[in-house]
């Protein structure tokens, strides 16, 4: 069984920024489609969310932003699996997904972010958004360019 931890997470961004404007290490909001593949489908009745996710619809995710092109963002996103300390039995890979402060998990555990909640959080290293959206809705935290690099690296984008 997981361990539970109370949410701090901020549910609304607060400003949005040019496209252009935003920095390497900000943690956005977008809506994405996640790919199934990532997640065994739990029995019984679905969550609003993980019902979105097996239709393969978009979904609202928190974000880090480890490119910035000018037109476009490269991120992956984030996910707290309702501030559990541990990553839940539905995971299909444990090691597609790099823990932040205070989670554990298959990589030595990410230093939190600015300004960044409490919550255990993970980044999903399965996959790398491209994107496009103008504004872009913009959280308060902003993650160091190191930690930037190492997400970059464990996803494949850059040489550690």
């Amino acid at each position: 069984m997981s361990e539970e931890h109370k949410s701090t997470t901020p549910k609304k961004p607060v400003s949005t920024l040019a496209l252009a404007d935003v920095p390497v290490g900000q943690k956005i909001w977008a809506d994405v489609i996640i790919p199934a593949g990532d997640l065994h489908r739990p029995a019984g009745r679905l969550s609003t969310t993980m019902d979105k996710i097996f239709k393969n619809k978009a979904v609202r995710k928190m974000m880090i932003v480890l490119q910035n092109n000018g037109d476009h963002l490269i991120c992956v996103y984030t996910s707290t699996f309702g501030s559990s300390m541990t990553l839940p039995d539905m995971i299909v890979e444990p090691k597609h997904w790099y823990p932040i402060t205070p989670a554990t998990g298959s990589f030595d555990p990410l230093p939190v972010g600015t300004e960044d909640s409490s919550d255990p959080q993970w980044v999903c290293l399965s996959t790398v958004f491209k994107l496009t959206q103008d504004p872009v809705p913009v959280l308060t935290t902003q993650y160091p360019l190191a930690t930037v690099k190492l997400i970059s690296a464990a996803a494949g984008l850059t040489k550690k």
